[in-house]
């Protein structure tokens, strides 16, 4: 029986000590978000470069209860999901338990043709909660290399298949693709009134009438278009809203009736083609309200003596900011010299030389004094995106309409 007493006390004795030994975890004092996020502005200030913040988020996340809910809100913000990868995954399960209300820019790569047999769900499209993801304002999707051509692949459509049963309605402001889809695809838009700016490849597939879900009363704030050439769909789009913005990456051959199409716009962006004086002209007799124009000199304005780029371009009343891509530079910048005063309104020119660029500015006199009344800049990287969105600012601030992002969605 002793034995027993003791064996008993000894267990009673080892549950005391245990219990005393891990005493509840005691609530620290509140800190209000605004503060907490405070702190962690001053701990990220030393970081230069974004790339650099998110392993210091990391340890926050993982090390500190206090900054955890901030530190994932600011990780989750931008979420790049690489279909197939182990590590799309993991991503899936953090946005699928507690961040997927964080998440506003959403990059999703590596897609394209439907998903094989054996590979796991946890890492396909599926994964992701796109119900919950009520503050997503950017998308974009993107094959696994990529492509300035229209590929014969046939695209999976299970994304945009979840898209349109499961994203919610007006969030979307940004929408990217350079995948070869039809445009029927894109019926996932049609609840997406706040569109603000759309970048799509289509294949050789024309639309029907329904399948487009344009149109003038359901998406009055798209404004900005980006493509690979002036296609039947990319027409259609312009026809059906009133795009002001439009980039066109690698083919712009202008169609008869582009007048119909080009009335309303203020920035046209073709720097990657090139355009000679007849192609010019008839950009300016289509795009009256044109205030930026990026494009590219054909080599055989050298050989053109009659009649220069700025004798078209004064035809543009409302022209602030012009980018010309040339091959030669120096005889071209004293063709440029010249003729700057035929353009009233211009304030802004970039010459762009590979990947330098030279800039003169207006400096607000009107003397007829080149050098007194032009700036100059060197700029040995020319970023066409910085260079545009700047432009875009400078222009808007003028006018009653909001400033729109650039879409370097590359960025994401």
């Amino acid at each position: 029986m002793g034995r027993s007493r003791a064996k008993k006390s000894k267990t009673l004795l080892g549950t005391s000590v245990v219990g005393e030994a891990s005493p509840s975890p005691k609530s620290g004092p509140f800190i209000p978000p605004e503060i907490i996020s405070m702190i962690l502005d001053e701990l990220l200030n030393e970081f230069t470069d974004v790339r650099d913040e998110r392993p210091q988020l990391c340890i926050l996340a993982r090390t500190s209860r206090l900054f955890q809910v901030e530190a994932e809100r600011r990780l989750y913000e931008r979420v790049l999901f690489n279909v197939g990868d182990p590590q799309a995954q993991k991503i899936a399960a953090v946005i699928q338990s507690r961040a997927a209300g964080y998440v506003r820019y959403l990059g999703i790569e590596k897609y394209g043709v439907a998903r094989r047999r054996g590979r796991t769900s946890d890492r396909a499209v599926s994964a992701l909660p796109f119900a919950r993801m009520t503050r997503l304002r950017s998308l974009y999707v993107a094959s696994e290399r990529d492509s300035k051509s229209k590929s014969l692949i046939e695209v999976d459509p299970e994304l945009f298949l979840l898209l349109d049963r499961h994203l919610p309605p007006n969030i979307l402001r940004q929408f990217a693709n350079n995948l070869p889809i039809p445009p029927s695809y894109l019926r996932f838009l049609k609840r997406q009134a706040s569109l603000e700016d759309l970048c799509c490849t289509f294949n050789s597939e024309k639309a029907e009438g329904s399948d487009f879900p344009f149109g003038p009363s359901t998406h009055q704030k798209l404004v900005e278009l980006q493509a690979l050439d002036l296609d039947d769909n990319i027409l259609t789009i312009m026809q059906r809203t009133r795009i002001r913005k439009l980039r066109i990456f690698a083919d712009f051959t202008i169609p008869k009736d582009w007048a119909s199409y080009a009335t309303h716009l203020v920035r046209l962006d073709v720097l990657d083609c090139a355009l000679g004086p007849v192609q010019l002209s008839e950009v300016v007799r289509c795009c009256p309200q044109l205030q930026i124009l990026e494009f590219t000199a054909a080599p055989h304005w050298i050989l053109v003596k009659d009649i220069g780029v700025f004798e078209v371009l004064q035809s543009l009343p409302k022209l602030r900011a012009c980018a010309i891509r040339v091959s030669v530079f120096v005889g071209f910048l004293e063709r440029v010299m010249k003729g700057l005063f035929k353009c009233e309104s211009l304030e802004a020119v970039m010459i762009v030389i590979g990947q330098a660029g030279f800039e003169l500015v207006r400096t607000g006199q009107r003397s007829g004094n080149f050098d007194m009344d032009w700036d100059a800049r060197d700029n040995p990287r020319f970023d066409r995106a910085t260079w545009t969105q700047l432009q875009d600012a400078r222009i808007d601030e003028l006018s009653d309409w909001p400033i729109l992002v650039s879409s370097s969605l590359s960025s994401l």
